[in-house]
């Protein structure tokens, strides 16, 4: 008999989760389809699990003074490596997004699984990372993060996936027009879920619920324009036809004038520009 451990969760809208004859049955009843995997009291159950019962003496991610970061190139949904891909590191305004200087902190190229890495980065300093492929046809991509705590060997960094498959196909209609702005809102450790979570862009409330309800578990939302320059706040056509984690709304960010987009989950911030995204590349602010 080999021992098995079942977590699940009651408010799991995507995946129904049940007691498991002969395995250790943990069932939570807060948790949604992500967070069965990343929450804290998940942690501790893990924790406890492997190591014959023992108790974590803490669950919180605990800082620290010297922070290495590495990590991937890989395409969206496909997980393909990009070799080769350029990474230039910028420090950032935390009020605007913008650049502090404008020579990179540090320029990083991938091998040819796509790792790049490892670099020494400075805690409390808020980061654009600009990546490149140089690979005719693939966007530029501007991912923008919340400041790193302690050392992350798994920092990804996803760029569009190929036009002929299943994710390109579902991607490919993102605009590329100077006139706006694309920017794609990615939880990574729990879903936006409507009126648990607050999720705002520029003062508007993203976070309701036809946009964001519970059996959806939206992990991801793109924000772009339809055509009107106006902001529906409708889900995008392509985009209805998924059950789950993705969404893309009609939000119009114009370019007309250099501003920055303030983007507020649950009370944390980040800042983003609004890069033209035909000729500057689209941009990714990443909730931790």
């Amino acid at each position: 008999e080999i021992p098995t451990l079942n977590v699940y969760s009651t408010a799991d809208l995507v995946v129904p989760g049940g007691d498991i004859n002969g395995a250790s049955n943990k069932l939570f009843t807060e948790f949604d389809h992500y967070q069965v995997a990343t929450a804290p009291a998940v942690f501790a159950e893990l924790y406890a699990f492997f190591n014959d019962g023992r108790e974590a003496t803490q669950s919180g991610i605990q800082a620290q003074e010297q922070i290495k970061l590495s990590g991937r190139v890989l395409t969206l949904g496909e997980n393909v490596p990009k070799a080769g891909a350029s990474i230039e590191v910028y420090a950032v305004n935390a009020s605007t997004g913008v650049r502090l200087r404008s020579a990179p902190e540090i320029t990083l190229v991938t091998d040819e699984t796509g790792h790049w890495g490892p670099w020494q980065a400075q805690a409390g300093v808020y980061y654009e990372f600009f990546v490149q492929t140089g690979t005719a046809g693939d966007r530029p991509i501007h991912y923008y993060r919340e400041p790193f705590v302690r050392s992350n060997q798994l920092v990804y960094l996803r760029t569009l996936p190929p036009a002929g498959s299943l994710p390109g196909l579902l991607l490919g209609g993102l605009p590329k027009n100077d006139q706006q702005s694309v920017l794609a809102i990615f939880s990574a450790s729990k879903g936006i879920i409507s009126p648990r979570d607050e999720l705002r862009a520029g003062g508007t409330t993203l976070s309701t619920a036809q946009l964001t309800p519970a059996a959806k578990s939206i992990i991801a939302m793109f924000l772009y324009d339809n055509g009107d320059s106006q902001s529906g706040l409708t889900v995008h056509p392509t985009f209805q036809l998924l059950q789950n984690f993705l969404t893309g709304v009609d939000f119009f960010i114009p370019t007309s004038a250099p501003q920055s987009i303030q983007l507020e989950l649950n009370g944390r911030q980040l800042h983003i520009p609004n890069w033209k995204s035909e000729t500057q590349g689209i941009s990714v602010a990443v909730f931790d």
